[in-house]
């Protein structure tokens, strides 16, 4: 066998693998689900096929006054799914601004398997970016 053909069928052999690997990543990624917390304290549930919003109550608020509106379901499409994810993902993997603790006004990303084991959270500053790329993609669900 030639050094060229021996290379060509590394070559096809890697390429294959590491598509292999790539599509084993995406379905691992497929069956994370997230729970984000907004800096009001209403919930979003979020996994690839459905994404649930639970407000808080004006009883629950901290201010007595402040309504998260009404509960909803919505379905999403993968793509959609993926969208967020990489927003949350962008956000979990900027180690450098994460809180050491829930503070008000912040956000909270909570990562779980399928299997409901929680995987990682942290802590987004009331200010940052990644925390207003996430609720202002969230939100625009709620219209």
């Amino acid at each position: 066998m030639s050094l060229f053909l021996g290379l060509t069928l590394f070559c096809g052999l890697f390429s294959s693998l590491n598509h292999y690997v790539d599509q084993a990543q995406e379905s691992k990624l497929l069956l994370m689900q997230y729970r984000y917390i907004d800096g009001n304290n209403n919930a979003w549930n979020i996994s690839k096929k459905w994404i649930e919003y639970k407000p808080i109550s004006k009883v629950l608020s901290s201010s007595g006054n402040y309504s998260g509106g009404e509960p909803f379901q919505a379905k999403i499409t993968t793509r959609q799914y993926r969208a967020i994810r990489s927003l949350l993902q962008n956000a979990m993997s900027n180690t450098a601004i994460h809180l050491p603790n829930r503070l008000m006004g912040s956000g909270t990303i909570i990562e779980f398997t399928e299997e409901d084991d929680q995987t990682a959270t942290c802590y987004l500053p009331m200010n940052s970016p990644e925390k207003a790329a996430i609720e202002d993609w969230l939100n625009q669900l709620k219209n």
